[in-house]
């Protein structure tokens, strides 16, 4: 069976990922030693291989996963709870599609930051890929619950990975999330639009209207972009 050579890089990537070296203020959810890592790749890589096929235009790119999303699903901006029970207006995640949860918490961890993304992206006519600047869970040394801001040398130790998103999926457009996202892919001459603000800082409504027109430009149907409109409305 042939494989496209989009495919056999994106699972270059991904075999890529556990070689970052977990520490005490780093978990690497990809990592061979962390319990349910194979799943967590697994996972990421049918996301991966459906957005490919969905031809995303738009790559948003985040600081780094917190405890209750990504270091559970290994999804970006994704938690258990809405990575098994899928999407309703997107033919994306869910258990038929061989999903994987990895922690014991019935239905799945629930993450604040991934159900505001995820709430947004329902309503939009151009689904996006999702990624961050560091793929691992950087934490404070002894609190694995808790969230720290990556450091520098942390950020240009992920931006290579959203490079080779970048060669692979052709995005025309990149958004980072925060100003500190913004300035790393500009120092790697990674060429981005204005950042977005985090939404748990901003909310979704203020989020929604910053983040949709990056997506609106790529809906193909107009009339359903005028329903978009009216939708937004309600945030």
């Amino acid at each position: 069976m042939l494989i496209k050579p989009e495919y056999a890089a994106l699972a270059a990537i991904i075999n890529r990922l556990p070689m970052i070296r977990p520490g005490p203020r780093v978990f690497n959810q990809y990592h061979e030693e962390a319990s349910g890592s194979a799943y967590r790749r697994g996972n990421l890589a049918l996301y991966l291989t459906k957005m490919f096929e969905f031809k995303p235009r738009v790559l948003i790119v985040g600081e780094a996963p917190g405890f209750t999303g990504t270091r559970q699903s290994g999804i970006p901006f994704t938690s258990e709870a809405i990575m098994l029970c899928g999407l309703k207006n997107w033919d994306l995640f869910g258990t038929a599609y061989r999903y994987r949860q990895t922690s014991g918490v019935p239905g799945g961890w629930q993450d604040r930051a991934a159900s505001t993304v995820w709430s947004i992206l329902e309503e939009s006519l151009h689904l996006p890929l999702l990624w961050y600047c560091f793929p691992c869970h950087p934490h404070r040394e002894g609190q694995e619950e808790s969230y720290r801001s990556p450091s520098e040398w942390e950020m240009e130790v992920g931006v290579g990975f959203v490079m080779e998103l970048e060669q692979v999926f052709e995005f025309d457009r990149i958004v980072p999330v925060g100003e500190r996202v913004a300035t790393t892919l500009c120092k790697h001459e990674v060429k981005a639009v204005d950042p977005v603000d985090n939404p748990l800082r901003v909310g979704k409504e203020r989020f929604g209207r910053q983040l949709m027109p990056h997506l609106e430009r790529y809906a193909e149907n107009k009339e359903d972009l005028l329903n978009r409109d009216n939708r937004l409305k309600m945030y």
